[in-house]
């Protein structure tokens, strides 16, 4: 730390999503693949082209019927009318209520972010759900997850597309990815760990 200077990682509420988990009764729909963002944060818009255009079809042709799921707010129309042909296996969702209800639905999610310095929040959200992941190295960048550990990373769009086809075929294998994933933020991004830091921060 630096003087005057502390940095603290960004973390998320186990308690306040246990919460929302326990009340949630969503069943996970097969086949489904999501993506969630704040879409006036323009790198999520440039994720969900690169994936539309690179790895939708690919994925699509090997399982006929998968579904990708958008999930965010801001400005998808700008976007959407492109990808015309492909409206009945992509799912414009919009803004969405409960985060955690619409998540554990997808069975796989997707951080496929090609630019952008943000919080990583994404892939956290994810894996405190136990979902299996794929990210592309931004998606990931300067987190403690591994790829073919924890996540699947790759920004090449046929390996990214066979991580996920992967993912959604091999359901045992999915889910021991998406267990790997939850201990890596329950190890590392629970809000209970940089507690201590944070409260002797505020008592200096």
């Amino acid at each position: 730390m630096s003087k005057g200077v502390a940095i603290i990682k960004t973390g998320i509420s186990r308690h306040v999503m246990l919460e929302k988990i326990l009340a949630s009764k969503s069943a996970v729909i097969p086949d489904t693949v999501g993506f969630i963002g704040n879409f006036d944060h323009y790198p999520n818009i440039e994720g969900i082209v690169w994936y539309l255009d690179h790895c939708h079809a690919q994925i699509l042709k090997a399982i006929p019927r998968y579904r990708f799921v958008i999930m965010g707010k801001g400005p998808l129309d700008r976007v959407r009318p492109n990808y015309a042909h492909f409206e009945s296996s992509v799912s414009w969702q919009g803004p969405i209520e409960d985060v955690v209800s619409e998540l554990q639905k997808m069975e796989v999610c997707a951080a496929p972010l090609i630019n952008g310095a943000g919080l990583r929040g994404k892939v956290n959200q994810y894996a405190i759900l136990a979902k299996p992941i794929a990210s592309t190295s931004i998606g990931c960048c300067g987190t403690p997850y591994q790829n073919e550990v924890s996540v699947f990373i790759s920004d090449d769009p046929t390996e990214y597309s066979n991580y996920i086809i992967k993912l959604l075929k091999d359901k045992e294998f999915a889910k021991k990815m998406g267990e790997r994933a939850y201990r890596v933020v329950k190890d590392e991004f629970l809000w209970e760990k940089p507690i201590n830091s944070l409260i002797s921060l505020f008592n200096q």
